[in-house]
């Protein structure tokens, strides 16, 4: 996760939700890294921005406005893994 860079905005380009041990996993793919994390793990996901918890640390990571459309598919994603997990 050290590609993300303090007032730096990334793109992008595909996530999904993967299912394991009754847990679920939000997969993100940038144009520079990418990055799996418990659905748990994050916190909200706004237009312009992604909130994470990582290593006990809040992390904000900037969604470049080209990302419209992916970010409204994580959105999704994220609604949908917070209902998987509040079923266990």
């Amino acid at each position: 996760m050290n590609f993300f860079k303090e007032n730096e905005e990334h793109i992008l380009l595909y996530s999904k939700i993967i299912y394991s041990d009754k847990t679920a996993y939000l997969h993100l793919l940038f144009l520079n890294g990418e990055l799996t994390l418990k659905s748990t793990d994050l916190l909200s996901v706004g237009d312009e921005q992604i909130y994470l918890l990582k290593e006990n640390k809040n992390i904000a990571i900037q969604i470049h406005h080209s990302s419209e459309k992916e970010v409204h598919n994580l959105q999704l994603l994220f609604k949908e893994a917070l209902n998987y997990e509040s079923t266990y």
